[in-house]
């Protein structure tokens, strides 16, 4: 494996790996329509006007303009299908 500083960015590697994480989800539980992918020319919705006041460079709109993005619409799921996959909520601890 390589060490950190032996690895560069590459916007079209980083694309691929987006894509083939989604190819790997629609294997296992998302349907194809569940997946939107970008057009050619970037999701024009992301673009510096709406996403400036984030403080994204150039590099990054221009990553995120060229990602996939899943659409599940969890009622549309049964609940033995419905994942959690991320909870941001906190959980009380006792002292």
């Amino acid at each position: 494996m390589p060490k950190l500083h032996e690895i560069s960015y590459s916007r079209d590697r980083t694309i691929a790996a987006a894509n083939d994480y989604y190819e790997f989800l629609m294997g296992m539980y998302l349907s194809e329509s569940e997946v939107l992918q970008s057009p050619a020319s970037g999701w024009p919705s992301i673009n510096a006007e709406d996403f400036g006041p984030l403080g994204k460079t150039p590099e990054v709109l221009d990553l995120l303009r060229h990602l996939p993005y899943s659409v599940t619409n969890m009622t549309m799921r049964s609940p033995k299908q419905r994942q959690v996959h991320a909870s941001w909520t906190t959980r009380q601890t006792s002292s």
